[in-house]
């Protein structure tokens, strides 16, 4: 499953269950800086906006954050030195529940939200207001994940069964909008996938097959796959067998 590392967030399973802290929790004290206002080198060029996700109580993070001595609840907005707000959120016991960060000149950095028990959406925005992220999780886990680049063209995008257990589709992208890798089920009993990688330029790079292991939660290579240069002229055949290469053929 994609991990990116501008966020990563989960709904609870059961429900909005708040857990008082245990002796084991730690307070923000040292992960968020106490100060009043923030300058902008609070802004991290690749993860963002990203000191106020220990607290956010779908993570399963275990830090709290206190006002006047006592868990946060309710609305709580903090500042940069010029003014503008950095970060508005939801607080219970002193765990977050719904915010939004917001970068210097009051672009929205990321959002997060929660539709209902069972499913979270989270946002991520880049400096002129581009989406960077969209995740939407279901139970806990990322049910459908889109990444963009800079310019707001596709860059990453994956989508899982209900179950959370498989894909449904899994893409990435060249920076000239062209899929660069593909993995797309195509039946759905049998959990067999086309497999399919492009070189830059659109041509077919390599064609074949996959299959789901219900019982080793993996994907293997089936069937016969083919190579291709950019020219997409085909440079070898390999034919496989439950992961294994059965025969060779090279042209």
């Amino acid at each position: 499953m994609k991990k990116i590392s501008s966020l990563i967030i989960a709904c609870s399973v059961s429900g909005f269950v708040f857990a008082q802290p245990t002796k084991n929790t730690q307070h923000l004290n040292d992960q968020v800086p106490h100060k009043k206002k923030y300058t902008a080198d609070v802004v991290d060029p690749q993860l963002g906006i990203d000191m106020y996700e220990p607290l956010n109580m779908f993570v399963s993070a275990d830090s709290v954050r206190l006002c006047n001595g006592y868990d946060c609840e309710g609305w709580v907005t903090d500042y940069y030195e010029n003014g503008q707000i950095i970060h508005k959120g939801f607080y219970v016991d002193g765990q977050l529940k719904i915010y939004k960060n917001y970068y210097p000149d009051g672009t929205l950095e990321r959002e997060f939200v929660t539709i209902d028990n069972y499913r979270c959406t989270a946002k991520l925005y880049y400096p002129d207001g581009t989406k960077k992220s969209v995740v939407k999780y279901l139970h806990g886990s990322p049910m459908v994940w889109s990444d963009f680049y800079a310019d707001g063209t596709p860059k990453y995008y994956e989508e899982y069964h209900k179950s959370l257990n498989y894909h449904i589709e899994k893409k990435t992208y060249y920076d000239n909008g062209k899929v660069e890798d593909e993995l797309v089920l195509v039946h759905k009993k049998k959990l067999n996938y086309d497999k399919n990688e492009y070189h830059n330029n659109g041509q077919m790079k390599v064609d074949g097959s996959m299959a789901f292991s219900e019982e080793s939660y993996d994907y293997f290579k089936t069937g016969t796959w083919k190579f291709y240069d950019e020219s997409g002229t085909i440079k070898k055949e390999l034919t496989y067998n439950q992961g294994r290469v059965s025969d060779e053929k090279k042209y």
